[in-house]
């Protein structure tokens, strides 16, 4: 039963990597993470997750703004649910960079207290959550 697992490998260990980070964001910001953002650390988490989606974008005009990524990506068409993913892990790349893993942690912690999205946005990164949304266009 494992003789194909070499084989496959690589594709478990990217699919590991994203389901424990959504593990993670789950346990640290509770069921009030937006889309773009659980989605988006955990594509950026994968082994080049990132690459993969600076590819992506760079393959596709097509964006989506991040607002409209807040909720689930369930009904998307395949065409935009790969811009969606994309778009999510370089917003959260973004924000990683900004601020760090403990600054993200803090971020999905104050979500997880009940604090709005715009709120602790403000609060952790030092900017309005829609300049860094309208940065993202």
């Amino acid at each position: 039963p494992v003789e194909n697992l070499q084989k496959e490998k690589s594709s478990l260990v990217r699919v590991m990597r994203h389901e424990l980070a959504h593990a993670f964001v789950h346990e640290s910001g509770g069921r009030d993470v937006p889309g773009w953002l659980n989605e988006g650390l955990a594509v950026m988490f994968e082994p080049q997750g990132a690459q993969w989606a600076a590819e992506t974008m760079a393959g596709s005009s097509a964006r989506i703004p991040l607002d409209q990524l807040a909720g689930s990506f369930d009904q998307l068409s395949g065409t935009q649910a790969r811009v969606a993913y994309a778009e999510s892990a370089d917003a959260a790349r973004r924000l990683f960079d900004e601020v760090g893993g403990a600054g993200v942690v803090a971020l999905l912690q104050d979500i997880a207290r009940g604090v709005s999205l715009a709120d602790a946005f403000e609060r952790r990164m030092l900017t309005p959550y829609s300049a860094f949304a309208a940065a993202l266009r």
